[in-house]
């Protein structure tokens, strides 16, 4: 079963109102890398960017279609979710979604 893809969505979605969006980030994105002693990026100016684009409020189903994994079974089709990734920056390349 595919979920890395909608894990943040989940979360967003079922959370909000619950816990601050900057929490969730913090959970997601900052706390793996504390417990695997990885060092965080920072945002400078002579560091490649490696930043999600995401609107929080954003609403949308998750279609078939939609699923970039191989795997394609998830409990979530068609579920509506609150909170999108619109792109990434990642070490120099930029992925936008359609």
């Amino acid at each position: 079963m595919i979920g890395l893809e909608t894990t943040f969505a989940i979360a967003n979605t079922v959370l909000k109102n619950k816990v601050e969006l900057e929490k969730i980030i913090s959970l997601f994105s900052i706390n793996p890398r504390k417990i695997l002693n990885i060092k965080c990026p920072k945002i400078e100016e002579t560091n490649k960017a490696n930043i999600t684009l995401y609107d929080p409020e954003k609403n949308w189903t998750l279609e078939h279609n939609d699923i970039k994994s191989k795997s394609k079974n998830t409990p979530f089709e068609k579920y509506e979710f609150t909170g999108k990734t619109l792109g990434v920056f990642n070490k120099g390349q930029i992925y936008l979604d359609n």
